[in-house]
């Protein structure tokens, strides 16, 4: 498996919509067959892991399969359009980072902000998926097709 900074961006990027989308389409499905089971509401919960970590073994399994998610052959003409994608998910990923990063250390120095974390955390978020969706837009519409 190939490793670099494009690849785990890129792999973060697919990881927060797949899972965006794996939370909108999938889990309530998940949820009210595990229900349906007699598992009761606590299935809830699982059915959220559950498919985040459905979204992360199908990512880990295309990236073992084809030994990369970025496409290693871009289309002439496309090359802008490749590192316009690569910066806006670079700069999604690194919003959410900042976020983290200044949630932690807000609450390490005044224990109360973990109230204003979760704001924090879901504004970098709400800015993060559109940047990301627009950018794995861009990556993929300059993958070169056989």
């Amino acid at each position: 498996m190939k490793f670099n900074r494009a690849e785990l961006s890129y792999f973060l990027s697919l990881l927060a919509v797949g899972s965006m989308l794996g939370l909108w389409f999938v889990a309530p499905m998940l949820s009210l067959a595990l229900m349906g089971l007699g598992l009761g509401y606590g299935s809830l919960v699982w059915t959220q892991g559950l498919t985040i970590a459905l979204v992360v073994l199908v990512l880990g399994a295309v990236w073992k399969q084809h030994g990369a998610l970025v496409p290693a052959a871009i289309a002439s003409g496309r090359e802008k359009r490749f590192r316009l994608g690569s910066v806006l998910t670079g700069l999604a990923n690194l919003t959410v980072g900042l976020a983290l990063l200044g949630s932690v250390l807000g609450y390490l120095l005044h224990r109360e902000f973990f109230l204003a974390a979760g704001f924090v955390i879901a504004g970098a978020l709400m800015l993060a998926l559109p940047l990301n969706i627009v950018g794995i837009l861009c990556i993929e519409t300059s993958r070169q097709r056989p």
